[in-house]
């Protein structure tokens, strides 16, 4: 919303502060909403259009879950792939496995996928 504040009304201010806004997401590993959704396409835009080298690649291993690239997270995110639960495919849906003592199980959230 930052990026599209700055192309809607040109305040530079708006710009920073998505910038800010990305390197945060970046420092503090995590998903958060609908943030990985559109973190790679405003992270490309900034990019190219604003000449930053924000880290894309970070990012889209953070949308696509490659947690073997990206350490500190609690719990692993992921867009699903192979796989089931309770015998039913969920590919293509915003998932996680969450680590906490009393429960290790795995989420998958419809409304975050259709985002």
């Amino acid at each position: 919303m930052l990026y599209a504040g700055y192309q809607w009304t040109g305040k530079p201010e708006y710009l920073d502060c998505a910038k800010a806004a990305l390197r945060w997401q970046r420092n503090n590993p995590g998903r958060y909403e609908i943030s990985h959704a559109m973190g790679p396409l405003v992270m490309a835009r900034i990019n190219a259009e604003h000449g930053e080298n924000l880290d894309i690649s970070w990012m889209m291993d953070n949308w696509f879950g490659d947690y073997t690239r990206l350490p500190g997270f609690e719990h692993q995110w992921a867009i699903t792939h192979n796989t089931k639960l309770n015998g039913m495919t969920c590919d293509g849906l915003d998932g996680a496995w969450w680590r906490w003592p009393d429960d290790n199980g795995f989420y998958a959230f419809a409304m975050g996928s259709y985002q």
